[in-house]
């Protein structure tokens, strides 16, 4: 029970003192596109239109035509390979606040 009563007082304080979350990072948002395709290059590209579609489209949709758009990231790996036949799974996100 004596430790307990501390305890408690600590993790209020601890809580209280913590610094609020800021309020744009409480509105952003990542966004994010996957596709598989035959090339390397031509599904990058894809993905990435496709994103900057679904960006608009958000943008649009919450009234928010200066949003800022954070550095695009797009990963690909090899999704099947059999003999010279290669698929590529290709994935971009980017966040908006």
């Amino acid at each position: 029970m004596r430790i307990a009563l501390p305890l408690a007082a600590l993790v209020v304080f601890a809580t209280a003192g913590a610094p609020a979350p800021d309020a744009e990072a409480a509105c952003c948002k990542t966004l994010s596109y996957g596709y598989v395709g035959y090339t390397q290059s031509g599904t990058e590209r894809f993905v990435r239109r496709q994103l900057d579609r679904k960006i608009s489209a958000w943008k649009k949709d919450r009234g928010k035509p200066d949003a800022r758009v954070g550095a695009t990231d797009v990963d690909c790996k090899t999704f099947l390979k059999i003999g010279f036949f290669v698929e590529w799974e290709c994935h971009a996100k980017a966040k908006v606040c």
